[in-house]
């Protein structure tokens, strides 16, 4: 994997900071868009969050992500 730069500092912006930090873990990961649905489904159920919808057919635009990341890495 490529080397990976947060564009943020914590002090400038904490959240941001911690949404690039968690993609970047996840892209080290590499999970399948399968393994990604199935652990944010146990999240909604553990938290109890029944409000959250889990939208279908978004498979598209994982695959474009995914493909977007290994770019990156390259």
């Amino acid at each position: 994997m490529a080397h990976y730069e947060n564009g943020y500092s914590k002090e400038e912006d904490p959240m941001l900071w911690n949404l690039h930090e968690i993609r970047h873990r996840i892209a080290e990961q590499n999970p399948s868009p399968e393994q990604i649905n199935m652990d944010v489904r146990d999240i909604i159920r553990q938290y109890r969050l029944d409000n959250l919808k889990i939208v279908n057919g978004v498979r598209k635009e994982i695959k474009n992500l995914g493909k977007a990341v290994e770019r990156a890495a390259e």
